[in-house]
């Protein structure tokens, strides 16, 4: 059977017949990045406060993005989700600073999944979610965002290493609830997105 298969495929080329495009944004998969880019901008809308922290879980839609659709899918959903958000929430402009940040943070898991980490397969995952997150504070949240509000005055009269270290303050528990919250639904969502999702096809594609 499987001569048979290849014997056709050959036939097809040499008759000059191209062979059928594969269709990597299927209808599906349109669908699940449509429904994170909502998911993303109702957390970020309606974030829960403790006092004046603002829990914010977009960092878990935009790792679900990133790590099972792809690094640019993962820009798309923290990027549409945040310009989407600013409009909606607050009836403003985005920052464009803290806009590249949204970005990267579903970009970062996209890259970080195609690292090779030995060990056994199953914990691989779970390397990633950890080293994504790693990535994500210190160069999302600490950095970019950081000098986005930074220049837009929210340092009250702090330098820029004085509120950095500050926001390192404020924003590891919230890193911290959305790496955790991560965990717990990352096998989920592994069972939903592997059987629909091929990384392969889309590592070719970008």
């Amino acid at each position: 059977m499987v001569k048979n298969d290849i014997s056709e495929e050959t036939a097809v080329e040499s008759a000059g017949i191209p062979k059928k495009k594969k269709v990597y944004f299927t209808a599906q998969r349109i669908a699940y990045l449509a429904l994170l880019i909502a998911v993303n901008v109702v957390v970020s809308i309606f974030s829960p406060r403790l006092g004046t922290l603002k829990i914010t879980l977009t960092y878990t839609t935009c790792f679900l993005a990133g790590y099972f659709f792809g690094p640019v899918n993962g820009g798309l959903v923290g990027g549409i989700g945040d310009v989407i958000g600013c409009f909606v929430g607050g009836g403003y402009a985005p920052n464009p600073i803290i806009l590249c940040s949204s970005v990267l943070i579903g970009v970062i898991p996209g890259l970080v999944s195609y690292i090779k980490i030995p060990g056994p397969k199953k914990a691989v995952p779970y390397f990633h979610i950890a080293l994504s997150y790693v990535f994500v504070f210190v160069v999302c949240t600490l950095f970019i965002t950081t000098y986005g509000l930074y220049l837009m005055g929210l340092a009250k009269g702090n330098t820029f290493w004085a509120y950095m270290a500050v926001r390192a303050g404020t924003q590891t528990p919230v890193t911290a609830v959305n790496f955790a919250l991560t965990l717990i639904l990352y096998p989920v969502f592994s069972k939903i997105f592997h059987s629909n999702v091929d990384k392969n096809a889309i590592r070719r594609q970008f």
